[in-house]
C-alpha cells in the first residue's frame, strides 16, 4: 500500500486545485445561467465544441507528447529540450494558422450555425479558438511542473487563472451585458495572459534549445491521436447540433449545462487523480518495474468517481436550481445519462495506459472512429423521439462502446489491466442505488430530497463494507483518505490566507 499513501499524499494538492478552479466554473455557470439568455448559451455550447476541434488540429497533441517525451528522457539537458521544443513548435504551429483561421472564420461559423442569425459569430469561432491554443501552451507548462512533481506551483497557476477568468467574466457578462460574446472575450484575455506569463520561468529553467528532430518525433506520436480526439469531440458536436436542429437553441443550451456538470466532475476528480496516477505508471514502465499497484489503485479511485456522480445524479434537480434559473431546470434531467457517461469513461485512464507505453496510438483512433460512425445515426434516431434526453442516452452508448473497443486493442500490450469484477460490482450498484433513490421520491417534496441525499451518502459505505473490499483495505483506504481530506483543509486555509 506504499504508493496508495504516495499517491494520496499528492493528489490532494491536485485536487485542492480541481476545487478551487471548479469553484470559480461554478460561479461562472451562475454567471453565464443568468445573465446569458438560453438560446445564446446553446450558440456557445457549439462554439466550444467546434473551438476544441480546431485547436486540437493545429495543436496535433504537442501538450500530451510532453508527459510522455520527458519520461522517455534520462538527463535534465534533454527533457529541458522536450519543453522547450514543445513550445516553440506549438508557437510555430499557430503562426501558420492564424491567417488562415481569420479567412475562413466566417464561413466555418455560418455552417456551424446554419439558420441561426448569431450577431458576430465569426468572432465568437476566432475567440474561442485562441482560448484553445492559448490554452495548449498553458497545458505544456503545467505538465512540465507536474512531471517535476511540483504540485503547489500547479495549484497556484491553475487558481490564479481561474480567479482571473472569473473576474473578468463577471465585468464583461454581467456589467457590460455582452453575452456569449463577453464569456469568450473574458476568456481570451486570462488564457494569453496566463500562457505569456507561464512560459516565461519555463524558458528560464529549459532555455530554447529547440530540435527539428525531437518535434518531428513528436508530433508523429501526438497526430495519430488527433483523429481519435476529432472523433470524440465531432461525437459530442454532434450532440448539441441536433438538439439545437430538431428541438431547440435553447433546448441545446440546457443539454449543454447538463454536459458542464459532467466536466466539472471530470476536472475535478479524473485529472486530479490522473496527474499522480499516470506519472507513477509511466516511471514504473520507464524503469521496468512490475506495478502491481496500478489495478488495485484505480478501484480505489473508481469507486470514489462512481459515489460522487451517483450522488449529483441524485440531487440534480436540487443542484440545477441552485445555479440557474427556471429556464435551464430541464438540465437537470440529462444529468444522470451524463453522470453515468463520464464514469464510464473514466476508465480510460488505465485501458489506455498499454497504448501510451507503445505508442501505438492509432488503436485508440481505430476505436474512436468506429464509436463515431455507430454514435451518429444512433443520436440522429434518439433526439428525433426523445429530445435532448436521446442524445443524452446516445452519448452513454457511445462511450461505452468506446471503453470496450479500446480495452479489446489494448490487449496483450502491457501496463496494469482494470479489476472488471471489482468495478462492474461498484457500477452496477450504483446504477440500482440511483433507481431506489427515484423511487422513495415519490411526492417531489423535501422528504425526497433527504430521501435521494441518504441513499447518495450510504452506497460508498455499503461498498466498502461489501466483500469487494477486504478489511485491510478498508482500513488503509480510510486512513489515507482521512489524512488527504485533512491536508487539503490545510492546502486551502493557507492558499486562501496568502491572498490579499
Amino acid at each position: 500500500m506504499s504508493e496508495t499513501r504516495a499517491t494520496i499524499r499528492h493528489m490532494p494538492v491536485y485536487l485542492a486545485a480541481s476545487l478551487l478552479n471548479r469553484g470559480t466554473a461554478f460561479l461562472q455557470l451562475l454567471i453565464l445561467t443568468n445573465y446569458v439568455p438560453a438560446e445564446e448559451y446553446g450558440v456557445l455550447g457549439v462554439i466550444i465544441v467546434a473551438s476544441e476541434i480546431i485547436g486540437e488540429a493545429i495543436a496535433l497533441q504537442l501538450p500530451t507528447a510532453v508527459a510522455r517525451f520527458y519520461f522517455d528522457s534520462h538527463e535534465d539537458s534533454d527533457r529541458n529540450g522536450v519543453v522547450a521544443t514543445a513550445v516553440l513548435g506549438m508557437l510555430g504551429l499557430m503562426a501558420i494558422a492564424a491567417p488562415i483561421l481569420l479567412l475562413f472564420n466566417g464561413p466555418l461559423s455560418a455552417l456551424l450555425l446554419r439558420g441561426e442569425d448569431v450577431p458576430q459569430r465569426g468572432l465568437l469561432l476566432t475567440l474561442g479558438v485562441g482560448c484553445m491554443l492559448c490554452n495548449g501552451l498553458f497545458e505544456i507548462a503545467l505538465n512540465f511542473l507536474r512531471a517535476q512533481k511540483r504540485s503547489t506551483a500547479v495549484l497556484v497557476a491553475s487558481t490564479t487563472r481561474s480567479l482571473g477568468f472569473l473576474s473578468l467574466t463577471g465585468v464583461f457578462v454581467m456589467w457590460l451585458h455582452k453575452g456569449a460574446l463577453g464569456a469568450l472575450t473574458a476568456q481570451f484575455i486570462t488564457f494569453s495572459i496566463a500562457a505569456a506569463v507561464m512560459l516565461v520561468p519555463v524558458f528560464l529553467r529549459t532555455g530554447a534549445a529547440f530540435s527539428g528532430d525531437r518535434l518531428a518525433a513528436m508530433l508523429r506520436f501526438g497526430a495519430p491521436l488527433f483523429p481519435a480526439l476529432l472523433a470524440e469531440n465531432g461525437r459530442r458536436l454532434v450532440e448539441r447540433d441536433r438538439v439545437a436542429v430538431d428541438c431547440s437553441l435553447a433546448d441545446a443550451g440546457r443539454y449543454y449545462l447538463g454536459s458542464r456538470f459532467a466536466d466539472l466532475m471530470a476536472t475535478l476528480l479524473i485529472t486530479s487523480f490522473a496527474h499522480v496516477y499516470a506519472v507513477h505508471r509511466f516511471e514504473a514502465y520507464r524503469a521496468g518495474r512490475p506495478d502491481p499497484d496500478g489495478p488495485r489503485l484505480f478501484t480505489y479511485f473508481f469507486l470514489i468517481m462512481t459515489s460522487s456522480c451517483l450522488a449529483l445524479s441524485l440531487m440534480a434537480p436540487e443542484v440545477v436550481r441552485l445555479v440557474a434559473p427556471k429556464k435551464f431546470f430541464d438540465a437537470a434531467v440529462v444529468m444522470p445519462l451524463m453522470m453515468l457517461a463520464i464514469t464510464i469513461f473514466s476508465i480510460s485512464l488505465i485501458v489506455e495506459l498499454g497504448i501510451y507505453y507503445t505508442k501505438s496510438a492509432y488503436r485508440i483512433t481505430i476505436a474512436a472512429f468506429i464509436t463515431l460512425a455507430i454514435h451518429v445515426p444512433l443520436t440522429y434516431f434518439l433526439v428525433k423521439r426523445f429530445g435532448a434526453l436521446g442524445a443524452a442516452s446516445a452519448a452513454c452508448a457511445a462511450v461505452a462502446i468506446r471503453i470496450a473497443l479500446t480495452a479489446w486493442m489494448a490487449r496483450g500490450l502491457g501496463g496494469p489491466k482494470p479489476e472488471w469484477f471489482r468495478l462492474a460490482g461498484i457500477l452496477l450498484p450504483a446504477v440500482a442505488a440511483y433507481a431506489l433513490g427515484l423511487a422513495l421520491d415519490m411526492n417531489h417534496d423535501w422528504t425526497g430530497s433527504v430521501s435521494r441525499a441518504i441513499v447518495a451518502g450510504l452506497f460508498p459505505m455499503a461498498v466498502l463494507l461489501s466483500p469487494l473490499f477486504r478489511e485491510e483495505e478498508r482500513d488503509r483506504l480510510l486512513q489515507a483518505l482521512s489524512g488527504a481530506l485533512r491536508r487539503i483543509g490545510l492546502r486551502v486555509a493557507v492558499s486562501g490566507a496568502a491572498k490579499p
